[in-house]
Order: structure tokens, then sequence, then C-alpha cells
């Protein structure tokens, strides 16, 4: 005993190294995947309390759990909103608005990804329209990629707009006190620019394939052949209409109070209380086991476990030297923001973007606070956000969302490799980063 307490006394000056060592490991697990990031999450944290380079009081007090129940609750209300099929019913709404054209198509499926995305999980609404999506195109004769690559590509500019929308902007939220308005107010300007242009950039890369047909009477007798065949199945499938109109209520003022507050409470304690509420309020059609057993336990234990490994980073100190070097080749918010913004951008689409933002947050915050950087501080967190969901269009491994499509379409008999992804994906990225350097520049003017 005597023999390991001086162990680990001798290694007190290496925590430092240990603990880089740890999130390096970690960081390695989830990118390359030759063990869980969670299995890979404890075991480092059950080393690091064994040598004493934290302690399960510390511990704790690393975890930020304003995030913790802020996500827990956005996935009971995601998964209560999954289960009513109200999401089913809208995109069947959709389609049937279209009358069979492509173009209509492309257009609405891409509206309801950005809009969905804003407010659910990316990974929720990407297995509720992609299989929608396939069956559709498919079964009009149309070839479903571009609408699958167009609906992977917003998802991720969607995700950006709100508080929400992303998990990278749950972490910056949380850790600065933005609210969900907050997000909107300072990034619908440089959202709205970047979805303008790239969906003019998609129109124009996928015209052969959407461009509509209303001049081909034969394509036009068989989509409306198919629409008719769709809208009867769905009349076949049974939808209970109450836990419907309850979802929707229900999902509609949660959303409301998110954005408008009007009772100033943090936007956790109205994500958890919302999705309790909504769980009360549709008691009588949820299963709870069922219920309980799809909340992604998983994501919420790696959010913990990502927390504990930046707290020890801080607190052995290796994210100061970090800081250094920014503070000593940067004065202004502009100059800041653009590194932030372009760094992160361009890795996001190959690295893991959470723990990429979980490590700047520490990072950032003793900088811009120190009074030493120039301008308004906000728009490098806001830099931070865009550079993060942006990113994620880079590659198919740029968010999950974008693997649960290729996973999912797969499946399904529609194969998008990774390099077919990355030839449009990564263009799209530098575009959007572009206009978002732009929007940038002008309000730091």
């Amino acid at each position: 005993m005597e023999a390991f307490t001086g162990f680990i006394e001798s290694i007190g000056v290496y925590h430092s190294e240990i603990a880089i060592a740890f999130f390096v490991f970690v960081v390695s697990a989830m990118i390359f995947e030759f063990i869980d990031k969670v299995l890979a999450m404890s075991m480092s944290i059950g080393i690091m309390l064994l040598l004493s380079i934290m302690n399960p009081h510390e511990m704790i007090e690393m975890i930020d759990f304003n995030t913790i129940f802020l996500l827990l609750g956005m996935m009971m209300v995601v998964e209560i909103t999954k289960e009513s099929r109200l999401l089913s019913l809208m995109n069947i709404q959709i389609v049937k608005l279209t009358k069979g054209d492509p173009l209509i198509l492309f257009f609405l499926f891409t509206l309801t990804t950005f809009t969905l995305s804003t407010f659910l999980s990316n990974a929720t609404t990407m297995m509720v329209l992609v299989p929608l999506t396939i069956g559709i195109t498919k079964s009009m004769g149309l070839d479903p990629k571009p609408y699958l690559l167009s609906e992977i590509i917003f998802s991720d500019i969607g995700g950006a707009l709100t508080l929400v929308g992303d998990p990278t902007n749950v972490l910056i939220g949380s850790a600065n006190n933005f609210s969900f308005s907050d997000f909107i107010l300072n990034l619908w300007i440089p959202i709205a620019s970047i979805s303008f242009v790239i969906f003019g950039v998609l129109m124009v890369k996928y015209w052969k394939s959407i461009k509509p047909i209303k001049k081909t009477l034969t394509k036009l007798f068989l989509n409306n052949l198919s629409l008719a065949k769709i809208e009867t199945e769905f009349k076949n499938t049974h939808i209970e209409r109450g836990f419907v109109i309850t979802t929707a209520v229900s999902l509609f003022l949660v959303v409301l109070l998110l954005i408008f507050n009007w009772f100033d409470i943090s936007v956790a304690y109205i994500a958890f209380f919302g999705g309790i509420a909504m769980l009360f309020l549709t008691r009588k059609h949820m299963n709870y086991h069922k219920f309980f057993a799809n909340i992604d336990w998983h994501m919420l234990l790696f959010f913990i476990g990502l927390f504990i490994h930046i707290g020890v980073l801080e607190k052995v100190g290796a994210l100061e030297p970090i800081t250094h070097v920014l503070s000593g080749h940067f004065t202004s918010s502009f100059e800041l923001s653009m590194v932030i913004l372009w760094t992160v951008g361009l890795l996001s689409g190959f690295v893991e973007n959470i723990p990429l933002v979980a490590m700047m947050i520490p990072v950032l915050q003793p900088l811009l606070a120190s009074g030493t950087i120039t301008g308004n501080p906000e728009i490098v967190w806001y830099a931070l956000s865009l550079g993060a969901c942006l990113g994620g269009n880079g590659s198919l491994i740029g968010s999950s969302a974008n693997m649960i499509v290729a996973q999912t379409a797969e499946k399904m008999g529609v194969k998008i490799t990774f390099w077919e992804y990355f030839k449009i994906g990564y263009p799209i990225t530098v575009i959007s980063l572009i206009v978002a350097t732009i929007y940038i520049y002008i309000v730091t003017l």
C-alpha cells in the first residue's frame, strides 16, 4: 500500500501529460472506432481517479448539468414527436403539395429538413426523412441521391441556427448563458445567406435530375399514380389523431417558450420540464419502457465523460498554452473569429466537432474575459458555432446525421460513397465559411 501511495505521489508532476494522453486516447477512439467512445472515457476516468488526478467531488463539479438536462429534455420531446408519427404526417402532406413535380419536391424536402433540424435532433430528422425520401423518389422514377445529399447539407446548416439545433450550440450556449433567441438574432443573417447560396449551388449541380416535368405527360401520369399509391398506403396506416394533436400543440408551446422565454428561466429547465409535461399529456399513448429505452443514454454519458475530460485538462493547466498562443498573436475579435471559424470549420469535416468545441470553450473564456481582445467578444462564440456546424458538411463522417443518411440509404439500395459526397460536401463547406467570413467582417467593422 505504501509503495502504491509513493507511486501516486511520484507521478504528480506528470498529471498534465497523463490528462492530455487520455484525451488523445478518447478522441482517437471516436475517430478510428477501435473501442466504444463511452467505454474509452469510462476507462480513462477510472484510471485518473485511481491516480488522484482528480477526486469524485471535483469530477461531479466538472459536469455541466444544464447541458445534460437540456439534451435529455430535447431527447424526450423528440422521442414523443417521433412516436406520434407527426413528422411522417407532415411529410406526406408536403409530398401531396408537390403534385409530382421533382423541383418542388426538392425544395420542400430541403426546407423541411432545414426547419426540423433547427428544433429537433438532426439524427432523428434524418431517420424519419431518409426512408420517406427514398420511397417517394424511387416510386416516381427519380434519382434519390440529389434529395438525400441536400438533406444532409441542410440538416447541418439548419442545426447551426438555434441553441438546440446542434450539440455544439448546446455547449456554447450553456457555457455563456446564451438564450434561444440570442442564437437566432445573431445567426439568422449568415444562415439565411448561406442557405440561399448553397441551395442555388445544389440546383445548378443537380438540375438534370430535379428539373420540372410538366411537359412530360408520361412522367406526370406515373408520378400521379405514385402519389395516389402513397396516399392510400398512408390512409391505411393507423394514426391516433388525439396523440398527434396533443403532441403538435405541446411541441409548439415548448418551442415558443424556448424562443421567447417569458418567465426568464434556464432553457435547460424549459426543455426538461417540457419533455416531462409532454410525456404526462401523452401517457395513454406511450409505452414507458420503450420510451426510456429509446432515450440516447449513450450520448448523455458521452457528454458527461467529455465534460470530465475537459475539466481535468483545465485543472492541470493543459489548455493554458493554447490560450497564451492565441492571446499573443491576435488582438481583435475579427482576427480571432477568423482563426476559430476556419480552423474548426475545416477540421470538423474529419474530426468529431463536439470535443473540439468543448476544448475550445475553456481556452476562449479566459482570453475573452481578459479584455485584451478588442471589439465584440460574442462574435467569437458565434464564429465557433458556425465553424463547427457548417464544417460538419465537409465529409460523410463530419456529423452523426451524415452517417445515418449514408447507412440508412445503403440498406435501402442507395449507396453514397465517401468520395461521392466529399466532391460536393467539401466545396460547399468552403463556400459556407466564405459567406460566414463576409458576415463576420461586416459586423466587426
